[in-house]
């Protein structure tokens, strides 16, 4: 029977090439952006219609002659859609772009910062920090996945109002800007939160008295790690998650889902198990092993400090449920707040102003 052999290599092939690819798009470092096509006529930008270009909301463009914020759409008749530039940073032409949620196009129009290098146990790490070298409360905004330091930024805007508080804006290592790591792969924050411990180190040595932590989806991973593990815990006051990644065992479902694979339920299971095996998370760029127990808040974590979450049913990457049911297992500890409809991590885009009320109001009552 050669050829049920040959069916049976020919769909193990298969189903080991969907794993890997499941297995990279869960921890695999992708910062390469689509870059779509832009038409720019004054103040307006035309793009094909996709989710993203009708997308509610402001966003940012990034082209190679400058940055533009872009406002929320006038006109979609289903193949084009016109969208207003607020603000343009350098000379926009029409041509290929990168659409995100980045809206800010450097640091400096958040307020004046100062870059400093924070020493990790990987090696160097950069960081911006605003604010008044005085100020005894500190935020660590911790920015997610294939993202970089301008992703919090955002955070550090919606905090302004917020006074006598310092703002430490960290990478880390395999963020691109933070120190390298083998096989462009993350372990989840496992290995992480460790580089930004360092961060909370520098900020005790330089004045620090209450630090708050702002987690960006593995950002949040990273700060309830460090809940759990930090050795300065007793300077932590509390936490803000924004479309949190809570249980990584319910991302990979969503992936997987995302993907269509045809068993996606066995897909996960065999994700897992691969990532939590030594000898097979190397097949996807890993070093060590991964706990999926250690990285479930949902189900089986609580936490100790003050947590406002900040998410939207929206979210198509961390499912909004997780944060639901997160926020239910700690009542007295845990304040869920619900923006209108975004996509992962476009929860401030979507509402800057409610986003930055729902932030100043919970550290009023913090």
């Amino acid at each position: 029977m050669w050829w049920a052999v040959t069916v049976a290599l020919l769909v193990g092939a298969i189903l080991a090439v969907a794993l890997r690819r499941l297995c990279r798009l869960l921890v695999g470092w992708r910062r390469v952006e689509k870059r779509r096509h832009v038409r720019i006529v004054g103040d307006l930008a035309a793009f094909r219609s996709t989710p993203l270009t009708r997308h509610p909301g402001t966003f940012g463009l990034w082209t190679k002659s400058g940055h533009a914020r872009v406002g929320d759409v006038l006109s979609d008749d289903g193949k084009t859609v016109v969208r207003r530039l607020e603000t343009i940073t350098g000379s926009l032409q029409s041509g290929r772009g990168v659409l995100d949620g980045h809206i800010h196009a450097s640091p400096d129009e958040v307020g004046p910062y100062r870059e400093i290098v924070v020493n990790t146990p990987s090696g160097e790490a950069p960081a911006w920090f605003f604010g008044d070298p005085e100020a005894t409360t500190w935020a660590i905004h911790i920015h997610g996945m294939n993202a970089d330091r301008m992703n919090a930024l955002r955070s550090v805007a919606a905090m302004s109002g917020h006074a006598d508080t310092a703002h430490l804006v960290v990478s880390y290592r395999g963020d691109g800007e933070g120190p390298l790591q083998m096989g462009r792969a993350t372990r989840l924050g496992l290995d992480e939160w460790n580089d930004v411990e360092a961060a909370l180190a520098y900020s005790r040595r330089n004045g620090a008295h209450r630090i708050l932590l702002v987690g960006w989806c593995l950002g949040a991973t990273i700060a309830l790690l460090l809940g759990d593990h930090s050795s300065h815990k007793d300077l932590l006051r509390g936490q803000i998650l924004i479309s949190p990644a809570t249980d990584w065992h319910a991302l990979a479902q969503t992936a997987s889902r995302r993907m269509k694979l045809p068993a996606p339920v066995l897909a996960v299971e065999l994700l897992t198990m691969c990532l939590g095996t030594r000898p097979l998370c190397r097949l996807a760029g890993v070093a060590e092993p991964i706990d999926f127990a250690r990285l479930d808040w949902s189900g089986r974590r609580t936490v100790d400090i003050p947590t406002l979450v900040i998410h939207s049913r929206g979210d198509r990457t961390a499912p909004f449920s997780s944060s639901r049911r997160f926020a239910d297992r700690c009542p007295s500890r845990v304040v869920l707040h619900e923006t209108t409809p975004a996509a992962h991590t476009r929860e401030y885009n979507v509402d800057p102003d409610g986003f930055s009320d729902a932030i100043l109001d919970w550290l009023a009552r913090l």
